[in-house]
C-alpha cells in the first residue's frame, strides 16, 4: 500500500513537471515572443533585399545588404535566446521532479 501511494506521488509530481514545461514560463514566452519579433523584421529585409535589382543605387544594395545581415544576426541571437530559456525551463522542471523523487 504505502509502495503504490509513492509511485502514485512520483506519477503526479512527474505530470506537474510535464505540465509546467507544456504551460511554459513567462520567460519563454517572452523569448518566444523576441524571436518571433526577430522573424518578422528578417522577413522584411528579406523581401527588401530580393526586390532589388539591376535599377538599385549602389547605396540602396548596401543599405539592404547592412539590413539583411543585422536582421540574420538579431534573428540568430533570439532563436540562442529561446533554446536557452527554453532549456532552463526544461532543467528547472526535472530538477524539481528529481528532488520530489529523493524526498
Amino acid at each position: 500500500m504505502k509502495r503504490l501511494f509513492i509511485m502514485l506521488a512520483v506519477l503526479v509530481l512527474a505530470l506537474s513537471a510535464v505540465f509546467a514545461v507544456a504551460g511554459c514560463t513567462e520567460s519563454v514566452e517572452d523569448a518566444e515572443a523576441a524571436y518571433d519579433e526577430a522573424l518578422a523584421e528578417f522577413g522584411t529585409a528579406f523581401t527588401d533585399y530580393a526586390s532589388l535589382d539591376m535599377y538599385s543605387t549602389t547605396d540602396e544594395v548596401n543599405e539592404a545588404t547592412d539590413a539583411l545581415q543585422s536582421a540574420a544576426s538579431d534573428l540568430q541571437d533570439a532563436a540562442a535566446d529561446y533554446d536557452e530559456a527554453a532549456t532552463d525551463n526544461l532543467e528547472s522542471a526535472y530538477d524539481d521532479l528529481e528532488k520530489a523523487i529523493d524526498d
